[in-house]
């Protein structure tokens, strides 16, 4: 049977003597009434659960230390709070853990549960939020703002999230309204919806940037590659690929550029480092390109005794019953004086769909013509009869025929 012992407020403590030896240490297990008093630590709720300091509203199964901290005793519980000027508050502030320094994870009238805390200078009720539940922040100086930023996560000395569902990762990585950035300054709060991948890399909303300094300007942009730049649904895929300037264009292939909207250019650098683009293949099976040549090369047979597939060219589409359909052309350049400059470029060759009753016309343009001095024989002309079919070809804009039999 155990002893009880009986202390008296006002009394001397307990002396150094038999049955107490210095060194030693005096567990209480029950006392009554129950003990309450101002020192270093208190228990208040429930005392076999809570250790709150005694600046500190109570709070049920919570763990409270420091200066200033706080967990709020209504709608609070099972939290553990350390530091300076920790707060955790809200209608709800369950289940949180909260270490560090001037941590701020108060919510008017919202849900502050289940939210993680690790650092100094966190600010996780910036600019009217009311909703934090489920977010992480890790580091100095993050800030969640927005009014709604729950199951947002933020790790990175001022990593800044804005709304919920975002991911910011990386020293002043920004990520707002369901977005993932990735890297040192990747993403904005700007943005929603946007992936940025890479330090200093920065998508607008419903964009994609990956690589170091990849850039979106544009709504809905990919920029891929090291320096990639984009517009408005641009593409730009490779190494400091480009298409910031324009909108609807799609620039592929390291150093690619595109000089006006709605275009596609697949390239490389500048000609001269070996790194240009010198031909360009479609489809499976190509065949080895020529060194020199600038060539077009589609796919070819594969296997024994194969028919390649046919390759087409097809004109711009017109519609109704007396438009013209536009014209396949094939141009070349014009030699010109001595210099650096590049010669003009005209058209030399035109299949137009518009001739007699719908006949396609092969159109010869640009053309010197050097007409024979005397008459000539056609030596292997059919014995008899005359031509069965005349095909048009305009002649630097006059009609001629040639004779089919």
């Amino acid at each position: 049977m155990g002893k009880s012992l009986r202390i008296v407020a006002g009394g001397t403590g307990i002396s150094a003597a038999p049955p107490f030896t210095p060194g030693q240490f005096l567990i209480v297990s029950q006392t009554s009434p129950p003990i309450a008093f101002g020192g270093r630590m208190q228990q208040l709720a429930d005392a076999g659960l809570s250790v709150i300091a005694p600046d500190v509203s109570g709070a049920v199964n919570s763990f409270v230390l420091g200066s200033g901290s706080r967990v709020p005793a209504v709608g609070g519980t099972r939290s553990i709070a350390i530091g300076t000027n920790v707060l955790a508050a809200g209608n709800i502030a369950d289940q949180n853990l909260l270490i560090g320094s001037n941590i701020n994870a108060g919510a008017v009238n919202g849900n502050a549960s289940d939210v993680i805390a690790i650092g100094h200078d966190i600010v996780l009720n910036s600019a009217g939020v009311t909703v934090i539940g489920g977010s992480i922040s890790i580091g100095a100086n993050v800030t969640q703002s927005g009014g709604d930023n729950a199951e947002s996560v933020a790790i990175g000395s001022g990593a800044r999230v804005a709304g919920g569902v975002n991911v910011a990762v990386g020293a002043l990585a920004d990520a707002a309204g369901q977005s993932v950035s990735v890297g040192r300054g990747a993403g904005n709060l700007t943005a929603s919806q946007s992936v940025s991948i890479g330090d200093n890399s920065g998508a607008q909303s419903n964009g994609v940037t990956v690589g170091a300094n990849a850039s979106v300007s544009g709504v809905g942009g990919v920029a891929v590659g090291f320096g990639a730049l984009a517009g408005t649904r641009c593409v730009a895929v490779g190494r400091e690929a480009s298409g910031a300037a324009f909108a609807f264009a799609i620039a592929i292939g390291n150093g690619a550029r595109v000089f006006e909207a709605n275009a596609c250019n697949i390239g490389g650098e500048e000609d001269g480092n070996g790194a240009d683009m010198r031909v360009f293949r479609w489809g499976p099976n190509t065949l080895t390109g020529y060194p020199g040549l600038s060539v077009i090369l589609p796919s070819a047979g594969s296997g024994a005794n194969q028919a390649a597939p046919n390759t087409t060219f097809r004109g711009g589409l017109s519609t109704g019953n007396s438009a013209t359909g536009g014209r396949i052309i094939f141009q070349s350049s014009v030699p010109a004086a001595s210099s650096s400059t590049y010669q003009a470029v005209v058209p030399r060759l035109r299949i137009a769909p518009g001739g007699a009753v719908g006949v396609p016309t092969i159109e010869f343009v640009n053309q010197v013509s050097t007409p024979g001095v005397a008459a000539g024989t056609l030596l292997n002309a059919p014995a008899v009869g005359n031509p069965t079919v005349w095909a048009e070809v305009l002649y630097n804009g006059v009609l001629k025929f040639i004779p089919m039999w």
